[in-house]
């Protein structure tokens, strides 16, 4: 073999490539124009309804006091709403009502739906220390029910009562297991 037939082979090579890419271009540059379906029109998925304003539910609770200022409650990061108010029963070593937001406190969180289908698992179990009363689209939480915390004792308040609470907003307590 000569230097001629490498050269020559070489050629046929590049000649080969070149026509194998004018192929493909022609391919695609066809004189043909796509059309969108004129039938059919993009529209974005629905939103999910907002969650009702907490606020309302909070002043349904007689004798909760709920901070100066809240109107909507706070939105926590998966949509929902929450607000709270405290019933302000906490006694001192004296027995003297403390007052100044420390008590028996109650968050009222709101969902767009059932809030027993927000969650993967049922969290809401009433125990010694925690109350849940469940509603249509809202859990109402009553915290430190009668605990002792610290140097603070709570004795609740009759209006602190799960069951009076439940009646009053329209929910279900769920009961201690």
């Amino acid at each position: 073999m000569g230097k001629g037939n490498g050269i020559s082979a070489m050629k046929r090579t590049l000649a080969a490539v070149v026509a194998i890419g004018a192929l493909t271009l022609a391919g695609c540059s066809s004189t043909e124009t796509a059309t969108a379906p004129s039938s059919t029109t993009f529209s974005p998925p629905p939103s999910p309804p907002e969650p009702a304003n907490p606020v309302p539910i909070l002043k349904k609770i007689n004798g909760c006091v709920i901070k100066p200022g809240v109107v909507a409650g706070e939105t926590d990061i998966y949509g929902n709403r929450y607000a709270v108010c405290n019933f302000m029963d906490a006694v001192d070593a004296e027995g003297n009502v403390m007052g100044n937001g420390v008590g028996t406190e109650v968050e009222v969180r709101t969902f767009p739906g059932d809030p027993r289908t927000a969650v993967p698992v049922d969290p809401y179990r009433s125990d010694d220390n925690t109350k849940y009363i469940i509603g249509k689209d809202f859990v109402v939480t009553i915290t430190n029910v009668g605990k002792v915390t610290g140097y603070v004792e709570l004795t609740p308040s009759p209006l602190a009562d799960p069951n009076k609470v439940a009646s009053e907003v329209g929910g279900e307590l769920k009961p201690a297991k």
